[in-house]
């Protein structure tokens, strides 16, 4: 027996059975008995178990119907995936969900129901005035649906899922309304969510979607593996260059499509969003990092035509083609559109901070840059269309210019012009209150001003590079709610595929793809454009869930990429991939468990990218990182242990070291005698070299030059320490000297703060893997016994870094680096000024440092290291060592610096006396 905990009547929910004569609701279903039972639910809202059992005599078709009628009429509805609000206007030739008058021409209706399998979210989200009310149904074999009807708003889920007033299928529309075959004593049964949140409430749609997603976990987190990650970026390289790379008249292109058995190809190349600079960026990338010269040149070839296809107006082209340039997939010859334009710049620019020595893609890059500054209204709108010829912009509607602002903002540093800030700010101002809303469309430009996830990655890689560029916290509030909304566009579940279909027999899982649109009704990959800044979102926030999007994301995709000819048992060969995935019927070439069977320059490109940045983070084979959840402990713990120590210290009678704050003193430049160097305001070079001692690492001072607050990065040693603190006394007051981070264990980077700790009230931060070494003062660990034949004094270690970690002091913002290879411990500093927003990195040896058995170096760990700091935003770094002849100073072309090193092993002193090939 199958219990009610309560009548029905007095559950906000209306029940029906659906026959061949329509539906009737429980009152009048003679022969059923419906119940509902309240199961155990952790999330929001309540979990029910409903179930209608038949007591006929005999077999009858039927379908469970579950409605709940709204308090009123909703101002917007959601169904993840399929439906934002009125789904905008499209263009002429989409059809797609839409609520409006019953028009088969214009595919709209006032009441839609869909099969549970075209949503990645099973779910009806309604906004009223007062509260946001949804329904769920469990997914595979179920639906959702609303119907506004004047005065009478319901949201709806059934078993079987019926398709009506239309069924969102090219091949045939008519309404799907399958029944079941119930026997006498059988139930249909529907586990469903429903529930009310407060509108207002950060994400309040995103609580359910999490919710809902842990509980259809049937398969657990997906994971990555790296050696396959690796496998599937080689291949998709040599896809790329055998079967998309072609060069015409000495210029590089990428032929976006060629269909598996190599019968067809598509001739043109955009310069972004399907295809170009993307593409070439990540063949560039890969080529640098991996020292495959024949992606370098084809990732510079391309990049090199994107840069020559400037329209009149100054803007890019959108598509190369052998008959010359044209403007896009919209329509009008002249007609050039926003996001195509943006996404080119951002990867010219991005190319542009691993190679600069390009002035030609420089000046595409500004040119692009400068048309979008000057189509700017006085609302901060950068238009979405605009005219090749003129320059003149042909409509504003929509979100499709957001990408405008990462391009800006991004540009900002690599070009070294800080007044494109102020433009990426206005657009992001403009567009804020459409990413809160979740009105986000218009970006891809084959479908109009039509909802996308396209148009949420947009908005994410524009939030981040907005807070990276200003560090104003507006940003990742709109970057949470941007990656909220993208999300709802990716899957929560696995479908359940048809016996026999080829994605049924590969085992195909769809938990964390993208459905495209609402117009395209299919699986895509383009979310991996966006999986950095996912990360990024998860590190910053202290929230694994978003890390934990981006694995499934990339879990579904890495191994679609064909290894070896006819892989998947068809005509696919090694280094193709297919755009499309089919949970259900779509097209005549898109049935449900299917795959489209024709290669695509982006998917390749994108996966590329990928894959070289997970290897680059050095994902482990077990999943999904630790960084989200760990470092709120670390970083609290070690404020913690840090505002402690210097309490503690304070009240201590130990002697005091003397020095003035000297924020406005002039700073004498004596070249050859120990001075402090001013690199920026309250950055001080103190040590190392002509400043201290031949012998000593560089050591680098920050001061807040309000406080008198004052941290040292590496401290030297003892033979230097005299003129390290001489050089900080004229710039601060030690007596204010907070922290002392050590790049990693050596002696001539850290062994004076055995002697300065007697001094100051200071603690030491060092990583874990170093720490011991410093506490035993190990000879071999330190170099000091074997190297410089010294005794490393050893003292206690007051903070353990594991990297990830985060200090602010003065203008700077801090962020530990775990960056091993040439000692296990080595750290960098990324340092943030606020006054321009440009980024530092004081690497300590983990750069440039020899290799030895003896302090446990590892090449392939170095080589991971430098892989990851080239993806970085790095607009200086400082030298590590001062040797004779050298000067303080920063060093600027910093990917190019990265890039070469890593090709050359170079190292900047000599090879311990062990040597070994390692």
């Amino acid at each position: 027996m199958f219990p009610a905990t309560a009548p029905t009547s007095l559950l906000p929910l209306r029940l029906f059975v659906r026959t061949t004569d329509g539906e009737t609701d429980e009152e009048n279903a003679f022969g059923w008995e419906f119940t509902q039972r309240e199961e155990p639910w952790t999330g929001p809202g309540n979990q029910l178990r409903i179930r209608a059992t038949w007591h006929g005599d005999k077999p009858v078709q039927a379908g469970l119907v579950v409605k709940r009628k709204l308090a009123n009429p909703p101002e917007r509805i959601v169904v993840p995936g399929l439906f934002y609000g009125d789904n905008g206007s499209g263009s002429p030739s989409t059809r797609y969900p839409r609520l409006g008058p019953l028009s088969s021409e214009a595919f709209t209706s006032p009441a839609w129901d869909f099969a549970s399998e075209r949503t990645p979210l099973p779910a009806v989200f309604a906004w009223t005035d007062d509260k946001l009310s949804w329904v769920a149904a469990e997914p595979n074999g179920t639906g959702i649906g609303f119907s506004m009807l004047e005065g009478d708003p319901y949201v709806s889920l059934h078993r079987p899922g019926v398709e009506r007033p239309f069924r969102h299928d090219r091949t045939n529309e008519a309404p799907f309304e399958p029944l079941t075959t119930i026997k006498p004593g059988e139930s249909i049964e529907l586990r469903v969510w429903c529930g009310d949140n407060v509108p207002g409430e950060p994400a309040s749609f995103a609580t359910v979607q999490r919710a809902l997603q842990r509980a259809w976990d049937e398969a657990g987190e997906r994971h990555v593996d790296i050696a396959l990650a690796l496998a599937a970026a080689d291949a998709a390289v040599e896809g790329l260059l055998r079967w998309h790379y072609r060069v015409e008249q000495q210029s590089g292109v990428l032929m976006e499509t060629r269909l598996f058995d190599n019968s067809e190809v598509r001739d043109e190349m955009h310069v972004a969003w399907v295809s170009g600079a993307p593409t070439a960026y990540a063949l560039l990338r890969h080529g640098l990092t991996r020292d495959d010269q024949k992606a370098v040149d084809a990732g510079r070839s391309v990049l090199d035509t994107v840069a020559s296809g400037l329209a009149p107006c100054g803007a890019f082209w959108g598509i190369w083609t052998p008959r010359g340039w044209r403007a896009g997939w919209n329509g009008g010859p002249r007609k050039l559109h926003a996001r195509t334009l943006s996404e080119a710049t951002l990867f010219m620019v991005r190319a542009l901070s691993i190679e600069p020595e390009h002035p030609e893609w420089a000046d595409a890059a500004r040119s692009n840059l400068d048309f979008c500054v000057r189509s700017l209204d006085e609302n901060g709108n950068p238009g979405s269309y605009y005219d090749a010829e003129t320059g003149e912009v042909l409509d504003r509607r929509g979100t499709a210019g957001l990408l405008w602002a990462a391009a800006l903002a991004e540009a900002a540093g690599v070009l070294g012009a800080p007044h494109y800030i102020e433009a990426a700010q206005r657009i992001g101002a403009h567009y804020a209150e459409a990413i809160r809303k979740g009105d986000l469309l218009g970006a891809p430009e084959d479908i109009g001003l039509c909802p996308s996830s396209e148009d949420t990655y947009n908005a994410l890689i524009a939030t981040m590079s907005l807070l990276n560029c200003t560090s104003d916290r507006q940003w990742l509030e709109l970057a949470q709610q941007s990656a909220d909304w993208l999300l709802t566009y990716r899957w929560s579940y696995d479908v359940r595929f048809p016996a026999g279909s080829t994605l049924a027999r590969r085992g195909y899982r769809t938990r964390g793809a993208d459905i495209a649109s609402p117009s395209n009704n299919h699986l895509h990959m383009y979310g991996l454009i966006c999986q950095h800044e996912l990360f990024e979102l998860s590190r910053l926030l202290e929230d694994p869930w978003y890390s934990a999007q981006a694995i499934n994301h990339f879990a579904c995709f890495v191994g679609e990429v064909a290894l070896r000819n006819g892989q998947f048992g068809g005509a696919e060969r090694r280094g193709m991939m297919s755009e499309q995935w089919y949970t259900v019927d779509w097209s005549l070439e898109g049935r449900a468990g299917e795959v489209a069977p024709v290669s695509h320059a982006w998917c390749l490109g994108l996966l590329v990218l990928a894959a070289e940045e997970w290897a680059d983070r050095g994902m482990a084979l077990q999943g999904p990182p630790g960084d989200g959840h760990h470092q709120l402990t670390d970083e609290a713990r070690i404020r913690e242990a840090w505002r402690v120590r210097k309490a503690a210290h304070s009240q201590s009678a130990r002697p005091k070291a003397r020095g003035h704050v000297g924020k406005h003193k002039s700073l004498p430049d004596i070249v050859g005698k120990p001075h402090p160097v001013r690199l920026l305001p309250g950055f001080y070079g103190v040590g190392g070299g002509y400043l201290s001692h031949w012998r000593d690492a560089a050591s680098y001072l920050l001061v807040d030059e309000v406080s008198g607050e004052c941290l040292l990065v590496d401290c030297g040693s003892h033979a230097g320490l005299d003129a390290l603190k001489a050089n900080a006394s004229q710039v601060a007051d030690l007596n204010k000297l907070s922290l002392v981070i050590g790049t990693h264990c050596h002696w001539d980077h850290v062994e004076a703060f055995g002697h300065l700790r007697q001094d100051t009230d200071a603690l030491f931060a060092i990583h874990t893997l170093d720490a011991r070494a410093v506490r035993t003062g190990d000879p071999d660990l330190t170099c000091a016994g074997f190297l410089y034949n010294e005794i490393f004094h050893p003292f206690p270690v007051d903070i353990h870094l594991d990297g990830g970690e985060r200090f602010q002091i003065g203008e700077y913002d801090l962020e530990i680096l775990h960056l091993p290879g040439h000692a296990p411990g080595c750290i960098g500093v990324m340092l943030t000024y606020a006054g321009t927003g440009q980024t530092i990195l004081v690497p300590g040896d983990s750069v440039q440092g020899s290799f030895g058995k003896k302090i446990k170096s590892s090449v392939s760990d170095w080589k991971r290291s430098v892989r990851s700091l080239m993806t970085r935003k790095i607009d200086f770094m400082v030298t590590n060592h001062l040797p004779p002849g050298s000067q303080t100073g920063l060093l600027a072309d910093v990917p190019h610096r990265l890039a070469r090193i890593y090709s050359q092993l170079e190292t900047d002193f000599y090879n311990f006396a062990d040597k070994q090939h390692m």
